[in-house]
């Protein structure tokens, strides 16, 4: 089986009802979708909702399913968790095609975007590590963004 989701709207729509599929398209589009992770035909992610819902969707043979913790679904139904989660990873996948059609840079991309974020940070810190200027270049980035950085002082200097 592809790893390759595909699904219409038209399919979700069935699946979630039109109010349902309205309020997932919602949640898509303000990015609630915290986090997907795929493997070969199961997908599972955390969506920000009125707390964080943990979904899982499972692809087999052209038909798609899709469970919920929310009180919505109630662990069985196909809810505007589901909805948002099935639309983002559509998205997804249809930037990392458009990746991969060009040079080195952009499938390394592409299989960059497919990797969680943990293993991103492990990767970059790691590089970061090994080149003094940037670890100096990326702790004033951390420092300013976390509030540490006193930038009176650095003005002074």
């Amino acid at each position: 089986m592809t790893d390759k989701f595909l699904i219409s709207h038209d399919h979700l729509v069935k699946l979630a009802g039109k109010a349902a599929f309205n309020r997932g398209m919602n949640y898509f589009k303000a990015g609630n979708v915290l986090s997907i992770k795929q493997k070969a035909n199961r997908i599972s992610a955390d969506v920000d909702g009125t707390e964080i819902y943990r979904v899982n969707l499972k692809w087999t043979h052209n038909l798609l399913d899709g469970a919920c913790d929310c009180p919505a679904s109630e662990g069985f139904d196909f809810c505007k968790h589901c909805v948002a989660v099935a639309l983002t990873l559509q998205q997804t996948q249809t930037e990392q095609e458009k990746s991969i059609q060009g040079g080195a840079e952009n499938r390394i991309k592409a299989y960059l975007f497919k990797q969680d974020r943990e293993k991103l940070a492990d990767w970059l810190l790691e590089l970061i590590e090994s080149e003094s200027t940037l670890l100096q270049e990326w702790s004033m980035r951390a420092d300013n963004d976390l509030g540490l950085l006193d930038t009176k002082a650095i003005k002074s200097c």
